[in-house]
């Protein structure tokens, strides 16, 4: 017995783990940022100075882990709708993600702006989808085409020469 073809789009659930995988990635990276900023606040008040810049940067990398860790929640739901070759609710799930990811995540939202543009992005059409040809196969003929043959009506035959 052979094994059944694989549902969905393999590209499409490759890029997505390959995402989600990136994505965790750059959520440890909002920790430690997080973890940094966090002990410039502590030394900044010891020295008796007011930390403000330190304070922003760990508002800005708490709103950018929750914004990844919102993103990694939501791959499995993804990968299911790919699986399920739902690639329009995809497209339309991802939007919202795109923007949020782009504005707090950066590499995050890239990666699922790819995603959205292949998949057709603000204009439709499916670029991981693989429908089947409709168009019956060209005839076959017994001699090769020339390479860069004229296409098209053929040229008129030259006039007749004068003796």
């Amino acid at each position: 017995m052979g094994t059944p073809p694989p549902k969905g789009n393999p590209e499409l659930k490759n890029f997505l783990n390959v995402s989600r995988v990136i994505t965790l990635l750059w959520l440890v990276i909002a920790g430690i940022v997080a973890l940094v900023d966090v002990v410039l606040i502590i030394i900044g008040l010891l020295h008796l100075t007011f930390p403000t810049g330190d304070i922003f940067g760990l508002v800005y990398a708490v709103i950018w882990g929750l914004t990844d860790l919102l993103i990694l929640g939501h791959f499995g739901h993804w990968n299911t709708l790919a699986e399920e070759g739902q690639l329009e609710t995809l497209r339309q799930d991802l939007l919202l993600w795109v923007i949020l990811g782009i504005i707090f995540g950066v590499i995050p939202g890239l990666l699922l702006a790819l995603i959205y543009l292949r998949l057709g992005g603000p204009k439709g059409g499916f670029y991981f989808e693989h429908p089947a040809s409709t168009a019956p196969p060209p005839p076959e003929t017994s001699t090769p085409p020339l390479p860069n043959a004229p296409t098209g009506t053929p040229p008129p035959p030259p006039p007749p020469a004068n003796p």
